[in-house]
């Protein structure tokens, strides 16, 4: 793996009897984000539309993978975040006094503070870039991703913490804050997922997950291994032909699986090899 700085840094990845282990340069990996740093990793798989379909925890999880890397404070004040909304919660749930509740809020306001700027500032940068994907790919109309930050746009966090304190009592856990935003994907004026065939959602996706690379390479120079799944069930002929020249331009390190061979052609890339895979042995293709 090419690190940012330019030479090649060493990655190993193991999974045994004994659990996952992993090496960087060497050095045994400690945590799973020190790993995703290193090796930012895309997947696209047949349930890609989960994104649009489902609930709003998935559409975070997309927002923060991109704002994870390319915004070097950010993993630090997340976890610090988490920490202080576990304990504000526990105290809720125990019925503890305002003032304990108190020396937590002040943790979780900078943090929150932190959390929304760092999201806000991506998904202005991320929709500056969006188009270029989405007209490429999908070519459905005017897509807009609207960040919905966790509680009322006009109300600072703190303000929305003291007044919503006997709420959060009653139902024992905090009930807004940056682990309640959410991504509303519209074409035009209608939600994506209200609008479009499940086909139309999967090359939406695709076009979705394609941005946050693109956005990666020009905030950090750093390209992405992306992951693409049975990529025929996901893409006909003529879209899986655009999203590759799309991969080739971007610069990334692409393994794509079907299951006919002829269901994915890339002779215009520079480097490539094919590999046939059954029963758990990997043959390489010439």
């Amino acid at each position: 793996m090419e690190g940012p700085e330019g030479p090649e840094i060493p990655i190993g990845v193991e999974r045994g009897k004994d659990g996952f282990r992993a090496r960087i340069a060497g050095r045994d990996v400690r945590t799973a984000a020190e790993l995703s740093e290193r090796l930012p990793l895309m997947v696209v798989s047949p349930d890609s539309q989960a994104l649009l379909e489902e609930g709003p925890t998935i559409r975070r999880q997309f927002l923060d993978w991109g704002v994870f890397h390319v915004e070097p404070r950010f993993w630090d004040v997340w976890v610090r975040y988490d920490r202080a909304l576990r304990q504000r919660n526990a105290l809720l749930r125990a019925r503890g006094r305002n003032a304990a509740i108190d020396a937590w809020d002040g943790e979780l306001i900078r943090c929150a503070t932190q959390i929304d700027h760092f999201r806000s500032a991506y998904i202005e940068e991320y929709c500056a870039v969006l188009p270029q994907f989405s007209d490429a790919l999908a070519a459905l109309g005017d897509v807009v991703v609207d960040y919905q930050r966790g509680w009322p746009a006009e109300e600072p966090y703190e303000d929305m913490l003291k007044r919503n304190r006997t709420r959060d009592r009653e139902l024992q856990h905090t009930h807004l804050g940056p682990h309640r935003a959410d991504l509303r994907v519209r074409v035009g004026k209608t939600l994506a997922r209200d609008l479009l065939s499940r086909g139309q959602q999967k090359v939406l996706v695709v076009a979705l997950r394609m941005a946050q690379v693109a956005v990666l390479r020009n905030r950090t120079g750093r390209g992405c291994t992306v992951l693409l799944d049975d990529l025929a069930a996901e893409l006909d002929a003529d879209h899986r032909e655009k999203l590759l020249l799309l991969l080739r331009d971007l610069g990334v390190q692409a393994f794509v699986t079907a299951v006919e061979r002829n269901a994915v052609t890339a002779s215009w890339w520079d480097t490539q090899k094919m590999f046939h895979v059954e029963h758990g042995r990997l043959t390489e293709m010439v």
